[in-house]
């Protein structure tokens, strides 16, 4: 029987939010983001261990009870404004720990299962195997867009087709993000030149930038988890 191979995980959890405040704090069904995260991971085989990597003592404090590793971020690294860039900040936290593969699991994808992030987990180590650097998200799409004031993937008129017959467009979408930690550091950024896609649904595409965004997904975990 073989081994499941095991990654690390960075939560990067800043106290300030430009766009929701204290947005990592927000809570969803009773938990936090970062309770929601950590308790996704801890529930995930595959992941060793967990790294919190906060400038809050309130965020430190949650991860902690629930036995996340606290990597405390100099003010510089968690300032959206006049702080460091992101590149310097994920090579930064990369250089904290001393890992050998990362999962960088970003609290505003919620609904990410334990189940779905063990099997990310296995498609990593599967597509390394076979030549990839990384492995990344991404959503397909297949919608109607428009760039400046023109369609950009269909015709107008008698052309129009149909919504499941157009080329997909790929979104990014940041739920799973994994490299090999000293990668990371080198490239100054979550993933290579040549990353492994896994394609995710809608709900775990889902990603908590705004106030809309986090009402929808109140909404949604209202609903489907109370």
């Amino acid at each position: 029987m073989t081994t499941a191979r095991l990654v690390d995980a960075i939560v990067p959890a800043k106290g300030t939010s430009l766009r929701i405040p204290f947005k990592n704090a927000q809570k969803i069904n009773g938990d936090s983001l970062v309770v929601r995260k950590i308790r996704q991971l801890l529930d995930a085989d595959r992941i060793q261990r967990i790294f919190l990597a906060t400038d809050s003592e309130q965020l430190a404090e949650e991860g902690q009870k629930l036995g996340a590793e606290i990597l405390w971020r100099e003010p510089e690294f968690a300032d959206d404004k006049n702080g460091k860039s992101l590149s310097q900040t994920i090579e930064y936290l990369a250089s904290q720990v001393d890992s050998q593969d990362l999962y960088w699991a970003q609290v505003t994808s919620p609904f990410l299962s334990s189940k779905r992030i063990n099997f990310f987990v296995d498609e990593y180590f599967r597509f390394r195997n076979e030549g990839y650097d990384s492995l990344i998200s991404q959503l397909e799409l297949r919608e109607f867009f428009w760039e400046h004031q023109k369609p950009m993937n269909y015709v107008i008129g008698r052309g129009h087709p149909r919504s499941q017959d157009l080329t997909p467009i790929a979104q990014m979408t940041f739920g799973v993000l994994m490299a090999p930690r000293i990668s990371m550091i080198e490239w100054g950024y979550y993933h290579g030149p040549n990353p492994a896609i896994v394609y995710v649904g809608k709900l775990e595409a889902l990603d908590i930038d705004d106030e809309e965004d986090l009402r929808i997904a109140r909404a949604i975990a209202h609903f489907h988890e109370s």
